[in-house]
């Protein structure tokens, strides 16, 4: 869904379609709230201009009790990514300003990406969640 223009839209059509006592469940990267979320939403986006926003645990949360949605579950996982792999689509000099984004990071956000140097190249973490809610019986 992070690719999709309107989420909220998303889930509101996503109610209407359900059956009462029907489930819906969303997997998606995710991000914390605020400059971080903002920072890494921004860095995605310089390696894909799909990619809309990720939002957070919490605002998915919103979004499902704004479409009457009951939230029953929701939980995180951290992914980790290889950079030369997540970055092959650009040329060098791409690659080498999103590792500097990357790897140049500070405070939350760097805790966040966790940029780590292996043998295998560069790694670095993102987050995704699963949230699962159902549309109330009458």
């Amino acid at each position: 869904p992070h690719h999709f223009g309107n989420i909220p839209l998303f889930v509101r059509e996503s109610d209407r379609v359900l059956r009462q006592g029907g489930l819906l469940a969303v997997v998606d990267n995710v991000v914390p709230p605020g400059s971080v979320g903002d920072y890494v939403n921004a860095f995605e986006k310089l390696r894909d201009p799909s990619h809309g926003r990720c939002l957070s645990p919490e605002e998915w949360t919103a979004a499902f009790q704004a479409a009457e949605l009951s939230v029953k579950h929701q939980e995180t996982l951290t992914k980790t990514m290889n950079f030369q792999f997540w970055a092959k689509r650009h040329d060098p000099t791409m690659q080498s300003y999103l590792r500097s984004l990357l790897t140049e990071s500070s405070g939350p956000t760097a805790a966040f990406l966790n940029p780590q140097k292996t043998a295998d190249g560069t790694t670095f973490q993102l987050l995704e969640a699963i949230t699962i809610a159902t549309k109330p019986e009458p």
